[in-house]
């Protein structure tokens, strides 16, 4: 080693590193304390970079980074599953065998989310190069599935449900009668993938329930891919707003379950979600402000990387918060429109695979 320079072999593996790792520009690449589990990402770490150690006092060593152990940024995989997407809802006619396919990339995008959840649904608040309308369903399948895991739904059952999330826009401008048949014309014989999509179609073109029955004789999977709209919708608008309370965002989401009488689905999301939604922006009581990045078994005190400080000053390195210490508690959510876009690899621990995106 010379000076504060590193090789590869310097670096150890299987052990929680003895000091942070930066770039030759100083920024931050690995905390203290991030334990890398293979060979294989020190290799690409060095492949991308000049690597040195960072001094201690410039980085936070009270919270741990989780180690990544993909080989690739689970948000390239999903953007990749968009382009695969989009035959399917523009020209389903001339995708081959048209229900495995969706199963297929179902399956694939459950893979994706379990790479990173976190990551998965704080990417509702980033710019992709996704196709909006594409992006909008992605976003509703994240939230589905994640609520859909809290819940125990079987992987199969998920698998399912991510198809018929998959397909609701290829009927958007028909009556929900046609959309299923649309369905049955391709192919798909699942009764709950039909009902999802029928449904769901149904309180697009009639917010009064047709059949007078109301929400109650809807399914499970459409009262949860409602839901689902109506949380994401929420989101987008809150990164319009100035700030917002958590509480009121909770408050929206339980509202929204009341009017379906369907309080327990609404308390599921807020144990699956939290209080403060990955991805979001916030000020702590300190007057630092930063990016909700991971959530904790505390619904209300998820991790918080730290942007700027007290005096609203940049920080070349961000800072990790526990936000159950009472003195890094959020205060309130803020809006997203001042601020410039999020960095999901440096704010997730991506960094190494930087040069790859």
């Amino acid at each position: 080693m010379t000076n504060n320079l590193l090789s590869p072999s310097d670096v150890p593996v299987g052990i929680p590193l003895p000091w942070s790792i930066a770039d030759s520009h100083g920024r931050l690449l690995l905390h203290k304390g991030y334990v890398i589990a293979r060979q294989i990402t020190v290799n690409s770490l060095f492949a991308n970079c000049v690597c040195q150690i960072l001094a201690e006092e410039d980085v936070d060593t009270t919270l741990v980074q989780s180690e990544v152990t993909s080989t690739r940024f689970p948000l390239d995989d999903l953007c990749d599953l968009s382009v695969r997407l989009k035959p399917c809802v523009d020209e389903p006619d001339a995708v081959r065998d048209f229900p495995a396919t969706l199963l297929s990339l179902a399956a694939e995008f459950q893979r994706i989310v379990a790479m990173d959840t976190d990551l998965t649904m704080g990417s509702i608040f980033l710019d992709l190069s996704i196709e909006p309308r594409l992006k909008k369903i992605l976003d509703v399948a994240i939230v589905c599935d994640v609520v859909a895991s809290v819940m125990r739904m079987t992987a199969a059952a998920r698998r399912t449900l991510t198809a018929a999330i998959l397909t609701l826009d290829m009927g958007i401008d028909l009556p929900e009668v046609f959309a299923a048949q649309r369905l049955r014309q391709l192919g798909v014989t699942d009764s709950d993938w039909l009902n999802a999509v029928m449904q769901f179609h149904e309180l697009r073109h009639d917010s009064q329930h047709p059949s007078g029955l109301g929400m109650d004789h809807l399914g499970l999977e459409t009262r949860l891919i409602q839901l689902a709209y109506s949380y994401t919708d929420s989101l987008c608008n809150m990164q319009n707003n100035e700030s917002m309370a958590s509480y009121q965002l909770m408050r929206d989401i339980f509202r929204e379950s009341g009017r379906s009488r369907d309080p327990v689905l609404g308390g599921y999301f807020i144990k699956a979600l939290g209080s403060y939604p990955i991805g979001c922006r916030v000020e702590l009581c300190n007057g630092e402000a930063g990016v909700v990045i991971r959530r904790t078994d505390n619904l209300n005190c998820p991790v918080v990387m730290v942007l700027t400080n007290a005096g609203k000053r940049k920080l070349r390195i961000p800072v990790k918060r526990d936000t159950g210490v009472v003195s890094y508690r959020i205060a309130t959510l803020l809006s997203h429109r001042q601020y410039e876009p999020l960095d999901p690899y440096q704010l997730w621990g991506y960094l190494p695979f930087q040069a790859h995106g």
